[in-house]
């Protein structure tokens, strides 16, 4: 009866199945006027008991579930304010285990966008827009502490390569999207991909001011 992802307001994330397989988490809008509704929230459906259950809080956009690989929590991220399709998205966790919900980013000023789970499931890493970058941040379940990762880079499509490297699409007004490998312990940035070097290598490309 309802639309699952949403029609508006969703992210590109918006179902995924836990590690063994029994439930999937969704996202839907089940107000009755979708047109004025900013109200997306974030369902668990059991399968082997067909049941549906609302885990999200908010009255405003929540969207963009992901597991832990570990299976105790669920983050996403929601908007506090009904009706504001531009507020603040936070950095919301679900414990399963409990059924409690908090925010891992009080106080923080920046929209959080793609979320990424480290291996061990004490941290998530997650994207923000900032100024005329995409930056990558990170921070702790336990003591909510959060830091910057990378900075003053455009990035998207950010991934765990292995435990101690990241790898995402990089890009800028001087080239188009290329893939990059960063490295955590000694922060080296490595570019991987080279398409359009030679192309670009004809033509003075300034930098944004």
């Amino acid at each position: 009866a309802y639309h699952s992802p949403p029609i508006a307001l969703g992210s590109s994330h918006d179902y995924c199945f836990s590690a063994d397989g029994r439930e999937i988490c969704f996202v839907s809008n089940h107000d009755p006027e979708l047109a004025t509704s900013t109200n997306n929230d974030v369902f668990l459906y059991n399968l082997p008991v067909n049941k549906v259950t609302k885990i999200s809080i908010s009255p405003g956009n929540d969207c963009n579930p992901h597991y832990s690989p570990d299976g105790v929590h669920i983050a996403y991220t929601s908007m506090e304010r009904s009706g504001f399709e531009a507020d603040r998205q936070r950095l919301m966790l679900y414990n399963r285990k409990t059924g409690g919900t908090g925010e891992l980013t009080v106080g923080f000023t920046l929209s959080v966008e793609e979320i990424i789970w480290s291996a061990d499931s004490r941290e998530l890493y997650f994207t923000a827009e900032e100024a005329e970058n995409v930056s990558i941040y990170k921070v702790n379940l336990k003591t909510k502490k959060i830091e910057a990762v990378l900075k003053d880079h455009y990035v998207s499509g950010v991934k765990f390569l292995n435990k101690e490297e990241l790898v995402f699409a990089g890009q800028s007004t001087r080239y188009p999207a290329e893939i990059f490998r960063y490295n955590l312990r000694n922060r080296k940035l490595t570019q991987l991909t080279h398409f359009n070097t030679e192309n670009l290598g004809r033509f003075e490309l300034p930098g944004y001011e």
